[in-house]
């Protein structure tokens, strides 16, 4: 148990700038519901990411649109509710991810909050705004990218926290590595296919007028097909 968050159900916590969302973002939280099986799980687009795209960023509202089709592509059979959440259109500011878990931990009482990521941001994470206290905040579930090793994972978690203690290895399958820490959060290596898709790949594909399907889920695709003309002069842009 952490040391703000309750035992109990858990609450799937996915933050990106999802511009746009693809394939490889369902992917990665299907994976971990299903691993964690969570009461919930929600998407959370930044509305001021600090160290994103800049100008090149779609509108907050529309990127909620495009990130709320995927999910609706999904259908009712899956492991747990999936939802967006438009919280950092709430307040002002760079959209930190410290802030917004602090929040959240503060809005469901009920559920513990568990933050997914994939290995590649996982490594950036003591850069981060307060990144070696998120996981006080809420636990963290990595799934790996570019061939993430567990030993590699094991010495990128004693860095950010070496105070960061390894568990007997898990008896569950999916769950490779595991830490825990002195205030009772978790830290874990999930086991899972990961789709090697960036949203950066999508972007240049759709400028340069490449097929998307089965990169971007349908309904994702439609809406950007409609507004294909305001996309390509925000991600055409020089920033």
């Amino acid at each position: 148990m952490t040391g703000n968050a309750p035992a109990g159900p858990l609450l799937l916590i996915y933050g990106g700038s999802f511009n746009p969302p693809h394939s490889g973002h369902l992917r990665l939280a299907l994976e971990c519901a299903e691993i964690l099986r969570p009461a919930s799980c929600l998407f959370i687009p930044c509305a001021v990411p600090p160290h994103k795209e800049g100008r090149k960023l779609l509108p907050f509202e529309l990127r909620v649109a495009l990130l709320q089709a995927a999910l609706d592509d999904l259908g009712p059979d899956r492991v747990c509710p999936f939802s967006v959440s438009a919280l950092e259109r709430e307040r002002p500011g760079p959209s930190y991810t410290v802030d917004t878990l602090e929040i959240l931990a503060g809005r469901y009482p009920g559920l513990r909050p568990v933050f997914i990521m994939g290995s590649d941001d996982y490594r950036q994470l003591a850069e981060w705004r307060k990144g070696r206290s998120i996981p006080d905040i809420a636990d963290v579930a990595v799934l790996p990218r570019d061939g993430e090793s567990r030993a590699g994972f094991s010495e990128q978690t004693l860095r950010l926290r070496p105070d960061a203690v390894p568990s007997p290895r898990p008896a569950e399958q999916d769950i490779a590595v595991e830490f825990t820490l002195p205030g009772g959060g978790v830290i874990r290596l999930l086991v899972g296919p990961r789709l090697e898709i960036s949203s950066s790949e999508v972007r240049e594909r759709f400028l340069a007028g490449r097929d998307l399907n089965f990169l971007v889920p349908p309904g994702t695709l439609r809406i950007m097909r409609e507004k294909r003309n305001d996309i390509c002069k925000i991600w055409s842009c020089r920033s």
